[in-house]
């Protein structure tokens, strides 16, 4: 898991990078040739690409810092957005989309960062059991995470349309150890520290199937915080 993290934080660093080499070179052939209409624009750009890479960083400090055991409010679109910035090029290297369907101003009484663990995990089995043995998805694979407040509840499902899971399976995939992939590809311990840090977030975990089609469904129920997300950020 860290190596494909790390490849895939390369890759993101990279392409800003020669991005930002690219308008720079660009912004110097303008001022060499007396063109500085456009200049302006290239330096917003390259500001942008340095945003980009702060962000990137900031997340991936949060992620690694030990997280405290204070709960509180936490914007359930943010955690999401960060947990897709460390795991979204390991999908788009797989070849599967992600989408995101999340209530406006969502909050979870939780902890962002182990929240934004828990996500990562998960999607990371998703694209794991989408990509197969070869690592490659089939066309159509995806990954869709939604989010809505029931009641005193925040419902997070992550659903793929992948091969699902034979219901004989479900009572012990939270078991230490206990894996679908081949030998050699997975400990079998990801789904039992999900469970694990859910528990402490005073959460659930469970799988169920899909609303529409094949593939897994999971679902964490944690806390609602009846502060909005600009509240608690």
């Amino acid at each position: 898991v860290i190596g494909q993290m790390s490849a895939g934080l390369t890759h993101e660093y990279n392409q800003p990078l020669a991005a930002i080499k690219t308008y720079a070179d660009n912004a110097s052939r303008m001022i060499e040739r007396g063109k500085t209409d456009a200049v302006p624009d290239v330096l917003t750009r390259i500001g942008q690409m340095v945003d980009r890479m702060s962000a990137l960083s900031k997340t991936l400090l949060a992620f690694s810092r030990k997280p405290t055991t204070a709960l509180a409010p936490a914007s359930v679109g943010s955690v999401v957005s960060e947990a897709l910035m460390l795991v979204g090029q390991k999908a788009k290297k797989a070849g599967v989309a992600i989408t995101t369907d999340i209530e406006p101003g969502l909050t979870a009484h939780t902890g962002p960062i182990r929240l934004s663990q828990i996500i990562v995990n998960l999607v990371g089995n998703a694209v794991d059991a989408l990509g197969g043995v070869e690592g490659r998805a089939k066309p159509g694979a995806r990954v869709a995470i939604s989010a809505r407040r029931e009641d005193d509840r925040t419902r997070i499902e992550i659903a793929d349309n992948g091969p699902g899971i034979a219901p004989e399976l479900r009572s012990h995939i939270f078991e230490p150890f206990f894996t679908t992939k081949p030998v050699g590809a997975g400990l079998g311990l990801g789904l039992s520290i999900v469970d694990s840090v859910v528990r402490d977030l005073q959460g659930t975990v469970r799988v169920e199937d899909p609303r529409e089609g094949t593939g897994a469904c999971f679902v964490i129920d944690l806390p609602a915080s009846g502060i909005e997300a600009e509240a608690a950020e």
